[in-house]
């Protein structure tokens, strides 16, 4: 019984970490952010329910020497995790900052591709500078005043 769990543990992170060979599998055009959000979810739930029996395999001492502790499954398993749900959300926010998993090289093939859905900035109406001296001091004023106001 007991080493059917380790077995069915051991599945459960190797789903976790081919999770991203998985989804990347999807034709680019369909990337788009409900992709993004589905994906996430599932592997928040993957991760979850992964967690969930590992605590309970921590439990049971006849289970130390197993393979699954040996190899230290739990620790390959909460990298990838953690690694995939950066990239995940790094593509649904694009102005987040870039981890330094990310910017690692390994990783630098990642790319979601996603629209920019962002909002145009409102227009700034100034007159021509005509660069005269005398026209300097009230062009500067307008220019600081429409962008600092």
């Amino acid at each position: 019984m007991a080493n059917q769990a380790v077995q069915e543990q051991m599945v459960k992170s190797q789903l976790v970490i081919n999770f991203r060979q998985t989804m990347l599998k999807t034709l680019k055009d369909r990337r788009n952010g409900s992709w993004l959000k589905t994906n996430l979810t599932q592997l928040k739930e993957m991760w979850k329910e992964f967690l969930q029996e590992h605590k309970k395999l921590m439990r049971d001492q006849s289970l130390q020497e197993s393979e699954y502790f040996k190899t230290d499954v739990f620790s390959e398993t909460n990298t990838a995790y953690t690694v995939y749900k950066t990239e995940i959300l790094d593509a649904m926010y694009p102005g987040r900052n870039v981890s330094s998993l990310q910017a690692d090289e390994q990783y630098a093939q990642i790319s979601m591709e996603l629209p920019a859905y962002r909002n145009p900035l409102p227009p700034i109406n100034l007159p021509q500078f005509s660069g005269q001296q005398l026209e300097w001091e009230t062009f500067k004023d307008m220019l600081l005043h429409n962008l600092c106001n």
